[in-house]
């Protein structure tokens, strides 16, 4: 391997931690010791204990055992184990290309990794949980998994590390000494106290006040956090007599509890207690706000906020709001693509939800905040071909737990389907600008059988079924789709949604090696452009895949024009996204007329732009081109390495080089002229070596300047 690419080895996902971490050294040190001998290890205990906060430090710890690194999955937004595959192969940031099925492309892709997966919040997804361990630890022998669930998978072979709580004080009436302040429940009630109270200490004044608090907490960091939070409002003492009047007087059945009634942890009332507490100190306001904030699956910016506002709880007021529980330890804040998102801890999540619940709110509040993502998905998919599309697929990225979440509120809301087949159809740029086809038609084709027919919405949705299930080399369910949703658009008059359909046929087409029928589609499809007075994100693409057929049929000073035409319309419009299909096109249009330099040059423009977006699919097939050139050039072994890298970009929803048979015929043919010059080992250990990069590495290798 290149020292370029080994340079640039990433080593995982699991980011530093801004806040101090507290104690645990007999706990990492276990966990290290157990991730030693056993292939998995699942760390229990009751909620608010913070197994997930020393499952990423014991991960971070051991970073250096592991050659590919080590990957966190977060599971706490995931509602259904049909998506489990697909969230841990997003995770991993890792497409295979195993036939469209997403478990087989995450064995392909583990198979031979020395990688730590961690597996957080399982308790809710237990048997799908197991079932994927067990597939991933028979396939991939060096591969280890570390779970966090509130109980095991009772597995075979499977360690069990109960989390217990943090150190109390031995004797908590005894006199103040110097170095009591180092037991961990004190210390981690020390650091929390002095960020809302800056200068506070532990001392012979407050000593015994403090011990009591920890103990009467158990320990339990979320219990102690939510706790030595209201000092900025009160005493150490008002806060002992306020937990002590609150245990016993618990009043809201959280649904978690039932999730392990042969396993009940005593602890889970304490922390129910204190959490309790803390919810009757806050302002009504508070209250209101953090039983509303637990709508939300997995964060929310405050555009998102506002849904919870109302003529009782003004917009206005809400980032004050916010502020006072974050404060208060309710709500956290971060920065994510450069945006200032918030998050509800997720026991504290479940909290507000129950109370959601009880308070007989629930279906009016969801179908509010799934109003807010369909909103959300309908602009941008109106404004995706232009220059705000960076800045919308980074915010769906953001929001995909919340989409996820309205699309299942709304096909198991009986009469609200209509709405989630809108959600689904509406992204349909996000299904294939992220490697998402999969995923995208498992929403769809449950949306389709319950909403409502014979709308534009409909007909949008199979459409974009369509559009997905011709990219994964699926002709027949495409055109089957097509034809369905164009009779819908015909009787809406649709003229986009028309241009749209006949620009997937053409796709079909073409890719069927029907070059007259690509042809007359795409010039339909440029048709109802015209009638439509503007161009849109199909229509400038038509134009690409035309010039792709025309090149195919000799007519090279055609292609070359339509390649221009859609450049500039691109530019007109500042788009990016667009602009990156056309350039892979026309460096796939140079490739059939000869002109490999125009081909590398085009290719690597295209990556560089699809880059941005992760584009994957694109991604591969600008991979793919960048290997022949460079064979082309007699850099054989660079060519193995991207005939590797490709081969492990191409999406797990799709088949290598869309199954176009030219596309196959010319990669068979670099695949044989680099082996020639080679010869099969060394072609297999370059090849590998581009199997085993990651999607960012891939990407750079490729844009390297040959050697």
């Amino acid at each position: 391997m290149s020292s370029r690419i080994a340079c640039s080895r990433r080593l995982g996902n699991v980011d530093v931690d801004s806040a101090p971490f507290v104690g645990r050294s007999r706990e990492q040190a276990q966990a290290k010791r157990l991730l030693g001998k056993a292939r998995l290890l699942t760390f229990t205990g009751t909620p608010g204990v913070g197994k997930s906060r020393l499952a990423r430090h014991v991960a971070r710890q051991v970073n250096r055992r592991f050659a590919d690194g080590t990957w966190l999955v977060d599971l706490a937004a995931l509602q259904t184990g049909e998506l489990l595959p697909e969230t841990v192969l997003n995770a991993l940031e890792v497409h295979g290309v195993s036939g469209g099925q997403p478990l087989a492309s995450l064995i392909d892709h583990l198979a031979d990794k020395r990688l730590l997966l961690v597996l957080d919040n399982c308790e809710h997804l237990l048997d799908a949980c197991a079932e994927l361990v067990d597939t991933l630890l028979a396939a991939a022998p060096r591969l280890r998994i570390l779970v966090t669930s509130r109980q095991a998978l009772n597995m075979y072979g499977e360690r069990i590390m109960t989390v217990p709580s943090l150190s109390l004080p031995e004797e908590p009436d005894h006199p103040w000494r110097q170095g009591d302040g180092h037991c961990e429940a004190v210390e981690l009630f020390t650091l929390r106290a002095a960020e809302v109270r800056p200068g506070f200490v532990v001392a012979e004044d407050n000593w015994s006040l403090v011990a009591r608090i920890c103990r009467r907490l158990e320990g339990i960091p979320l219990a102690i956090e939510l706790a030595a939070a209201w000092l900025t409002t009160k005493s150490v003492a008002e806060i002992s007599v306020g937990l002590d009047h609150r245990f016993g007087l618990l009043k809201v059945a959280w649904p978690s509890e039932t999730l392990d009634e042969r396993r009940p942890f005593p602890r889970h009332q304490t922390l129910r207690a204190t959490v309790e507490w803390s919810y009757s100190q806050c302002s009504w306001q508070e209250q209101t706000l953090w039983v509303r904030l637990s709508v939300f699956a997995d964060g929310f910016d405050l555009d998102a906020a506002e849904i919870c506002g109302d003529a009782l709880l003004p917009a206005d007021d809400l980032l004050d709001v916010v502020d006072g529980l974050i404060v208060k330890s309710v709500v956290s804040r971060c920065v994510r693509a450069g945006t200032v998102r918030f998050r509800l801890p997720e026991m504290v999540r479940q909290y507000g939800h129950a109370m959601l619940d009880a308070s007989g709110q629930d279906v009016r509040l969801h179908r509010t905040h799934r109003d807010h993502y369909l909103n959300l998905a309908e602009r941008a998919d109106a404004e995706w071909f232009g220059p705000r599309q960076g800045r919308w697929l980074e915010l769906v990225r953001l929001e995909h737990a919340n989409l996820r979440a309205a699309l299942e509120f709304s096909l198991v809301t009986p009469g609200e389907a209509g709405f989630g087949l809108r959600i689904a159809g509406a992204l349909w740029f996000y299904w294939l600008g992220c490697g998402l086809l999969r995923e995208g038609r498992h929403w769809l084709n449950r949306a389709l059988p319950l909403a409502p027919t014979g709308d534009r919405e409909r007909a949008k949705a199979l459409w974009a079924d369509g559009f997905l299930s011709a990219l994964q080399g699926e002709a027949d369910p495409a055109l089957q789709r097509l034809a369905r949703s164009s009779e819908l658009a015909c009787q809406v008059g649709d003229e986009s949604l028309l241009a749209g359909v006949s620009y997937v046929r053409g796709i079909v087409s073409y890719l069927s090696n029907d070059q007259s029928g690509a042809v007359a589609h795409l010039e339909e499809t440029l048709r109802h452009e015209r009638a439509c007075g503007e161009a849109s994100a199909c229509t400038v693409l038509s134009r690409a895949v035309l010039a792709l057929a025309c090149a195919l049929v000799g007519d090279t000073d055609r292609a070359a024009s339509l390649c221009e035409d859609a450049i500039a319309v691109c530019r007109a419009h500042r788009d990016k996204w667009v602009l990156s299909w056309v350039l892979a096109a026309a460096a796939m249009v140079s490739w059939s007329c000869g002109d490999v330099h125009a081909t590398d040059q085009r290719a690597r423009n295209g990556l560089r732009r699809k880059m941005v977006f992760r584009d994957r699919i694109g991604s591969a097939q600008c991979v793919e081109l960048l290997a022949w050139t460079a064979l082309v050039d007699g850099d054989a072994r660079r060519a193995a390495t991207l005939l590797g890298a490709a081969r492990s970009m191409w999406d797990v929803e799709g088949k290598r080089l869309f199954g176009f048979s030219t596309y196959l015929a010319w990669h068979d043919e670099c695949v044989a002229g680099v082996r020639e010059l080679l010869g099969d080992q060394l072609f297999e250990v370059a090849f590998r070596q581009g199997t085993q990069l990651a999607f960012d590495q891939a990407v750079r290798e490729a844009l390297a300047k040959p050697r």
